[in-house]
Parts: C-alpha cells; structure tokens; sequence
C-alpha cells in the first residue's frame, strides 16, 4: 500500500499450484503502478499478503520495493 494512495492489487489468484514463483510488476506495464508516478514516495509502504487457497499453502520468502526517482 503506497502511502497516501488506496491499496493495489498486483495479484489475485494467479498462481494455481505454482512452487516457487517469481515475479515482478514495472509501472510502465501496470496501470495502478504508472498512476503513482510524480507523487511522493516518502512515508511507509506496507505489503498486505493472503493465500486463500485451500490446502495448497504458500509463504512470502523475500520481497523489495524498487523506487527510482
């Protein structure tokens, strides 16, 4: 969640039964991304993760946010 700005959603249900993935989001590609460009990246970011599938259990290993000014 960027500071001052509504949460965005970069993922929702797109993994299926995946190990191990990697991705990554550029604002360029991803328009909630781009609508943040020219604003303040000052203040505290949060990541907000939920694995709701069933049985089929994930965990977050690393991440990092990138901001290039």
């Amino acid at each position: 969640v960027p500071p001052a700005h509504a949460p965005i959603t970069l993922q929702r249900r797109e993994g299926g039964s995946t190990d191990n993935l990697i991705r990554s989001w550029q604002s360029q590609d991803f328009t909630a991304l781009r609508d943040l460009r020219n604003t303040d990246s000052g203040g505290t970011w949060q990541l907000k993760v939920a694995d709701l599938a069933r049985r089929d259990m994930g965990k977050l290993n690393r991440w990092r946010i990138e901001i290039i000014s």
